[in-house]
């Protein structure tokens, strides 16, 4: 049984660290709205650009391609079956099963759909990477951290790293794990395949173009526009995540406390009762 010392002292450390949950269901709150138009203004970017390629394809004809623009298309001109894993998570915590539910994702996929094949990582975000370095150090050649407001640097950096490893046929695939904003009370994982590039008919249309290496330029905004898209989508469910994980923490702070000053008011009162008893005892015995 806690005295009345240890109970006050505890419903105080519960009331600041509701001080804190609530301050930061308000900044992720903030956050979201402000990277909600960031995902908005790039929807598109990448399934244009899709189109685009799909055009110049159309165009220009596939036998007509260089070797090295065949690498980004088809995985069977770059001979090899090694798969490149990109994996997005949170640089912070405090994001319920944000982070745990797309690495637990990546892991049974590893173990499963990729079970036989050899894979190379690539994590971005220091949750993903201390999670994955002891049981996959082998495997990763590559970790980013997703610094404030250095998406699209990072997006840069990450479709340059790719486009060497195509080219120099490290690899034949990438698959790209990350979380998808659908509301603030629901995220999913996703795997998608941002190479070999998948084109549909549905993405052509007729159009002309004009310049040189414009299927390079094509392909390397394809890239910067998907791992963008991937970027500000999971971190847009990140802050999500940890405002409605914050908002459950202020909840249960308040029932805690509510229940911590329910003992305490019963136990102050238990002790004033023992207290005037022992008055009482002690009077009649005089």
């Amino acid at each position: 049984m806690l005295s009345l010392k240890q109970l006050r002292t505890r419903i105080h450390t519960i009331k600041s660290i509701q001080k804190i949950t609530k301050a930061m269901h308000i900044v992720s709150a903030a956050k979201l709205r402000r990277i909600k138009g960031n995902i908005d203004n790039i929807f598109e970017f990448p399934l244009n650009t899709k189109k685009i390629i799909s055009n110049l394809i159309n165009h220009y004809h596939l036998f007509e391609l260089s070797d090295e623009q065949k690498y980004f298309l088809n995985q069977e001109y770059t001979k090899t079956n090694v798969t490149l894993i990109i994996l997005i998570t949170s640089e912070r915590g405090l994001c319920g099963n944000f982070n745990s539910s797309v690495i637990k994702k990546m892991k049974y996929d590893i173990e499963s759909k990729y079970k036989n094949k050899e894979i190379k990582l690539i994590i971005i975000g220091k949750k993903g990477y201390d999670a994955l370095k002891n049981l996959h150090a082998n495997q990763i050649i590559d970790y980013y951290q997703t610094e404030k407001d250095k998406i699209n640097l990072t997006s840069y950096q990450l479709s340059r790293k790719i486009i060497e490893l195509i080219t120099k046929r490290e690899i034949g695939n990438c698959q790209i794990y990350y979380n998808q904003f659908k509301n603030v009370m629901s995220q999913v994982v996703i795997r998608e395949q941002i190479l070999p590039i998948d084109i549909s008919d549905d993405d052509y249309a007729e159009c002309k173009y004009e310049g040189e290496n414009i299927i390079d330029q094509s392909i390397h905004l394809y890239l910067i526009g998907s791992l963008s898209f991937a970027l500000n989508e999971s971190k847009i469910s990140e802050e999500a995540a940890r405002m409605t994980a914050m908002d459950s923490a202020t909840r249960n702070a308040s029932q805690l406390i509510d229940n911590l000053n329910l003992i305490l008011n019963r136990s102050s009162l238990a002790a004033i009762s023992s207290e005037f008893n022992e008055i009482i005892s002690g009077a009649e015995a005089t």
